[in-house]
């Protein structure tokens, strides 16, 4: 699904240094669908609308968009609706798009690859997922492209690059499932999603 993590903070000083520390949390939400995205910062807009209030994220600095190697046509099922695949994704662009701000930072993080066993469906299936999920990735790559390039708050987090070459046949870090990682590359997502809120 949509991993969608978000942080919240605030600052304290300290009596006898004068030095800030944050204090805040981290939430957590899955959202199994492209789709799902939209719909999620639409309602919470509503909400705040019809409150007469600020909207809801404005409590947070950081939201960590993640796609998971499962964000296939079986997530996000065209026969319920009349759009594909892509024409979802393209919706939760532009969402996504509306809701960052100077004070809000979204980083988007491209998806691993999958790797099933002849029992699973082997090759075939494992080459038509990941042609999904290199496209997938591409598109992620230029919308955070033109988004930035417009002013957008966005960040890529290009797990998919940083984990390829690590991913096919022998070479792949096997987790318990064939679109899981073992303990190695999820330590070098934690270590590139920092390097780059750093550096950005």
């Amino acid at each position: 699904g949509q991993p969608v993590s978000s942080t919240s903070s605030a600052s304290a000083s300290a009596s006898n240094d004068q030095q800030k520390q944050k204090k805040g949390r981290f939430d957590y939400l899955r959202i199994n669908c492209f789709q799902g995205l939209s719909w999620f910062f639409n309602d919470e807009f509503e909400k705040a609308k019809n409150l007469s209030s600020t909207n809801e994220f404005d409590d947070y600095d950081l939201m960590i968009l993640g796609n998971a190697a499962w964000e296939l046509d079986d997530a996000c099922p065209s026969s319920t609706d009349n759009y594909t695949m892509w024409e979802k994704l393209d919706q939760a662009f532009e969402t996504v798009r509306n809701v960052t701000s100077p004070k809000l930072q979204i980083a988007y993080r491209t998806s691993g690859f999958v790797q099933f066993t002849p029992s699973q469906g082997g090759e075939n299936r494992t080459n038509i997922d990941n042609q999904k999920i290199y496209e997938i990735n591409r598109r992620i790559r230029e919308f955070v492209k033109e988004a930035k390039a417009d002013g957008a708050n966005m960040t890529l987090v290009d797990f998919g690059k940083i984990v390829e070459s690590r991913s096919f046949g022998e070479q792949r870090i096997p987790g318990d499932t064939p679109q899981h990682y073992g303990l190695e590359p999820r330590l070098a997502l934690i270590h590139h999603l920092m390097h780059v809120l750093t550096m950005e």
